[in-house]
């Protein structure tokens, strides 16, 4: 019965707010059709499509976010129809030049895992009316400033003061696309947000032991391995959760670059560390405190390429103060 009334829950909130979930499957969907499609074109056959599916997944924020900048200084809504047409487009050219597709099993099956991800979740907004966490009024406050400020590009004094303004800038875009209320959209932008952190796990674990089984067992771990409580489900954190999605896509990034660099044309090398910059710069936008992150794992990185030139002894010496 309970299971019946969760699903009932989350198909209430598709009948009520169905324009503002598929303008964010849009979003969502384009985006990773854009990172997708780059990918295959600068990495040629190095993934498979399933990976390039995950790591898009984890990416869709890029290009996402990228047009509600430009949404917001030019003030025109009509740029929203870019993403259905770039998700159409890319889709046409993946068809037509796969280089090495994976088992349709293994999309259908991260697909199906998305949807069904998105379904649960959304039962946490079908009777919530806000956020349950006390940054929710200040993240109501800004996205409401940014659309009585958008069109003409001013930005307004109050948030000139606030350190990360990544999800606000995107929320603000949808709910001036769809005309929804903005809990809504932080309430369910959000959970979506949420539905999607897990996919860069397939693709670390897929990539690295060329296991679908793996990459699948993987993310049911990272997905519903624990369990998150309501009044955490429900947080207004989303801005973390944002960039929580895109600090494992930069360093997946990162990882790509550094294992295929020397099998990279100068060009596509140089295109790529700009889409890592790019994204990088998007995630501390998103929460400034992802730097503190990035720096950390990029000292780690420095710190092992150093020690890897060393004897063994000095290696053994690492992991034991490790």
């Amino acid at each position: 019965l309970l299971s019946m009334s969760m699903w009932l829950d989350s198909l209430s909130v598709l009948t009520t707010e169905w324009r503002l979930v598929i303008a964010i499957l849009v979003c969502v969907l384009a985006g990773q059709a854009v990172i997708g499609w780059g990918l295959q074109k600068l990495l040629g056959d190095s993934l498979t499509s399933s990976e390039r599916l995950a790591l898009g997944l984890a990416g869709w924020a890029v290009p996402a976010s990228l047009l509600s900048l430009i949404w917001y200084f030019t003030g025109f809504d009509g740029l929203f129809w870019i993403l259905p047409a770039a998700l159409i487009l890319a889709l046409i050219f993946r068809l037509k030049t796969d280089p090495k597709p994976a088992p349709v099993s293994t999309n259908l099956f991260l697909l199906l895992f998305l949807f069904l991800s998105i379904l649960f979740r959304l039962v946490s907004a079908s009777q919530a009316t806000f956020p349950l966490y006390f940054d929710s009024a200040q993240h109501y406050s800004l996205i409401k400033s940014i659309l009585a400020s958008e069109a003409g590009g001013t930005f307004a004094f109050s948030l000139t003061s606030y350190y990360h303004l990544g999800f606000h800038f995107l929320s603000a875009f949808i709910a001036s696309i769809t005309q929804a209320e903005i809990t809504r959209v932080m309430l369910i932008l959000g959970q979506v947000i949420l539905a999607l952190i897990p996919f860069p796990v397939f693709f670390l674990v897929r990539n690295e032991t060329k296991s679908d089984m793996a990459g699948w067992f993987a993310l049911l771990l990272s997905a519903f391995g624990w369990y998150m409580p309501a009044h955490a489900v429900d947080w207004g954190k989303y801005p973390a959760l944002m960039s929580l999605g895109l600090i494992p896509f930069v360093l997946s990034l990162a990882y790509l670059i550094s294992q295929q660099k020397s099998e990279l044309a100068i060009k596509k090398r140089w295109i790529l560390y700009g889409i890592l910059g790019i994204s990088a710069v998007l995630s501390v936008f998103t929460h400034s405190r992802s730097l503190i992150v990035l720096g950390i794992v990029f000292i780690a990185w420095v710190a092992v390429t150093w020690l890897e030139k060393r004897l063994r002894r000095w290696m053994s010496l690492a992991f034991t103060l490790v």
